[in-house]
């Protein structure tokens, strides 16, 4: 209490006001500051600091807002290219995106890199499960086969959505009509078709063993295979009995460690096609090995394969593949351009999940 009298009264004598040293308790507050993510512009990053609550880059300008979400292209101190990323830790990765022909706006990827790790960590489980070398043929492609799959399902699963006209199972939700008992061309029975051909005609004696086992199971499910035709108990069989009948033994081994064989499979059909655009011809595989490219092309042509080579081909049409970074972007605009309107924003998420994972 003395003390602050004296510092008082000093106060008033003239000449003192300098040297009176300022009570702590009205001191200037200083807003806390401390790291809340970054921001990725092609090979350039920038740290961006939680301050005064909300995210501002070194210089000052604000980046993120209160609520942790990006400020809007518009309103940025300088404007961001497409393809920018602001990763925030648990608060989630946006990407700048241009959804066919509208202006730039931050989307967030529909899963993140915990997701893709958890897969990778149940892939590798099914992997040890694999005959040696069916394992060192799919082993390559774990991570590609992690980010892609956390898209489409788990090795257990069906669709999701209520009313969809295709009734899909397994890791790349293999497919084929809901309502009727045949579609030319379904990736479910080019599943089964392939399975049971593996367990009548594969040479090596431990592969085969595997493939009997896993073919074996679906027989004791009721399954079968006749012509390219799915059926079950002997008849020709919906999609929606075949969902029904395959949901619970597609997450159990053999069947479950087998959908990597499958996806592999998948992969490689969508990758092999031969496209051209100006003077490049060659395979999809060949002409674009960049990882998170693949994965997109992957991504799209899981859903819509019949998308795969004209979209590619108006991609490379507009950007160079050999400027991955640049020819992501033009592949995932020419892709989202074919969706109905009411469609972009979802699969933009979908498409956006490579972003990051290379």
């Amino acid at each position: 209490m003395f003390a602050r009298a004296s510092l008082m009264l000093l106060a008033l004598i003239p000449g003192c006001e300098a040297s009176v040293p300022t009570p702590p308790d009205a001191a200037e507050a200083v807003p806390a500051v401390e790291p809340l993510g970054m921001l990725r512009v092609r090979d350039d990053r920038k740290l961006i600091l939680r301050t005064g609550g909300v995210g501002k880059l070194p210089g000052g300008a604000e980046i993120v807002d209160a609520a942790g979400l990006p400020l809007p292209p518009e309103r940025l101190a300088s404007p961001l290219s497409e393809g920018a990323r602001i990763e925030l830790g648990a608060g989630g990765t946006f990407v700048l995106t241009r959804i066919a022909d509208e202006p730039l706006r931050w989307i967030r990827p529909a899963h993140g890199r915990d997701e893709v790790k958890r897969r990778e960590h149940e892939i590798e489980v099914e992997l040890a499960r694999l005959p040696p070398r069916a394992r060192e043929w799919v082993r390559p492609m774990k991570h590609l086969l992690a980010v892609v799959s956390v898209t489409e399902g788990s090795f257990d699963s069906v669709a999701t959505h209520a009313g969809d006209p295709a009734a899909s199972v397994g890791l790349f939700q293999w497919a084929t009509v809901r309502r009727a008992t045949f579609e030319d061309g379904a990736s479910l029975a080019r599943f089964f078709t392939e399975l049971k051909a593996r367990a009548r005609d594969c040479a090596d004696g431990e592969a085969q063993a595997f493939y009997c086992s896993a073919w074996a199971q679906c027989r004791a499910a009721g399954l079968d295979v006749n012509r390219g035709h799915l059926t079950w108990k002997g008849r020709a069989a919906t999609g929606d009995e075949l969902e029904r009948v395959l949901a619970p033994v597609m997450g159990v081994p053999p069947l479950r460690t087998y959908q990597l064989i499958a996806a592999k499979d998948l992969v490689d059909r969508i990758l092999a096609p031969t496209v051209k655009a100006g003077d490049r011809t060659g395979t999809i595989s060949a002409l674009l090995p960049e990882p998170r490219v693949q994965a997109t092309v992957i991504l799209l042509g899981v859903n819509r394969p019949a998308w795969v080579i004209p979209v590619v081909e108006r991609a490379m049409a507009e950007a160079n593949p050999d400027d991955p970074e640049r020819f992501v972007y033009a592949l995932r605009r020419e892709a989202l351009a074919r969706y109905r309107p009411a469609e972009r924003e979802a699969r933009a998420m979908r498409l956006l999940v490579p972003e990051g994972m290379w």
